[in-house]
């Protein structure tokens, strides 16, 4: 905590530098995110309009709402607009260390888990674009910081929060479904353990409490995903195009529709030892040639093992339209928004403590459901 205090201070200032000094840049910020943000102020609506990029009418505007705001909040300082994701992952920092907290751990570690995330390779180079990945991270967090008070302190409200934390991340962009089966899996557990705790020795009270508590979620999640999410974009993609994702392309690319089930498993299969090997990239520590040399080693490890059980890692992402397969995959460590992950900290610290309290027998009921949780994301 001593070191790792000081070095994510010192890394926010240069973030809070970086995002006041410097202009939106990065692909994404210049052909959507602000570019539907212009049109939206210049006509003075959030309506559908003609556009040569499906990205910009497709996704939904939760998060061009809040650049825009910042835009005009601040006479127009487009600068000011990349502090809506800077201040989103402060945010989901703090949601980590209230998670953590309720999950059981001691104040050092939670600290600790808290500083570790904005620290990650793939957080502080988005953190300063005006992208919308770690907005989404940020509604999650809250979401299931809302789900585990509601375990510790039974109080409805939390249910409530929970709910409209559900649909602003849903507003926000159609990827927060990537982590609904894993936030699925805690929110069971802090209801089971809640219901469990109260049924004292009763098996039939704690699943009929934890069936009627996951119902009231379900019923503010609606509720949330009905006014913050639905108006966002996906009433006016079903009125458009059909369907709540937009246009047949955009489905086709990102749904794999009229693909078999055994091609859609294969394909899922070898995406996942994919992003495995791209998550073992040293990212943050290019440059350095002795760096260079451990990572080139560990993905070609790792390739030549997902080859041998016949993943055809190179051909993952094949629906795509833009794919970023082989030659990522293949990549020196980078630092970049689109390209980097969790660098060093995921496989020398997150994946040597998630192995060494498996390897104790750790029995915490959270312990082992956010190891499960992560196998699933």
């Amino acid at each position: 905590l001593v070191m790792v205090l000081p070095t994510a201070a010192i890394v926010a200032l240069i973030g809070a530098g970086v995002a006041a000094l410097s202009l939106p840049h990065n692909s994404d910020s210049m052909t959507y995110h602000l570019t539907r943000v212009a049109y939206f102020l210049q006509h003075g609506s959030l309506a559908h309009y003609d556009a040569n990029y499906w990205a910009q009418v497709t996704h939904p505007r939760n998060s061009a709402i809040l650049l825009a705001y910042t835009y005009i909040a601040t006479s127009g300082n487009l600068s000011a607009t990349q502090f809506v994701q800077y201040v989103a992952h402060l945010f989901a920092a703090c949601s980590i260390l209230g998670i953590s907290r309720l999950a059981g751990a001691a104040r050092i570690p939670a600290f600790l888990a808290a500083l570790i995330f904005p620290l990650l390779p793939i957080v502080f180079t988005e953190a300063t674009s005006t992208q919308n990945d770690v907005v989404i991270t940020a509604w999650l967090a809250a979401f299931l910081f809302s789900v585990l008070h509601f375990g510790r302190t039974g109080a409805g409200v939390w249910l409530a929060v929970a709910g409209a934390c559900f649909g602003l991340a849903a507003g926000t962009k159609e990827s927060f479904a990537l982590a609904l089966p894993s936030c699925a899996l805690v929110t069971l557990a802090a209801l089971a353990v809640r219901n469990i705790g109260i049924a004292d020795g009763r098996p039939g009270q704690a699943v009929s409490g934890t069936v009627r508590d996951g119902a009231l979620l379900v019923g503010f999640a609606a509720v949330g995903f009905v006014v913050l999410a639905l108006p966002s974009g996906y009433a006016g993609n079903l009125f458009h195009y059909g369907h709540p994702l937009g246009p047949p392309m955009v489905v086709s690319a990102h749904a794999f529709s009229g693909l078999g089930f055994r091609e859609v498993v294969s394909t899922a299969l070898a995406n996942a030892a994919r992003f495995v090997i791209e998550f073992s990239n040293l990212d943050g520590l290019q440059g350095l040639r002795i760096f260079e040399f451990l990572s080139d080693r560990l993905r070609d490890g790792l390739h030549s093992v997902f080859a041998a059980a016949g993943l055809a890692v190179d051909d993952a992402p094949s629906r795509v339209s833009d794919p970023v397969g082989a030659e990522q995959v293949w990549m020196h460590p980078i630092s970049h928004e689109d390209f980097s992950y969790f660098g060093i900290w995921g496989i020398g610290v997150m994946g040597p403590v998630l192995a060494a309290g498996l390897v104790r027998r750790q029995r915490g009921v959270y312990f082992l459901t956010f190891v499960g949780a992560s196998v699933v994301f």
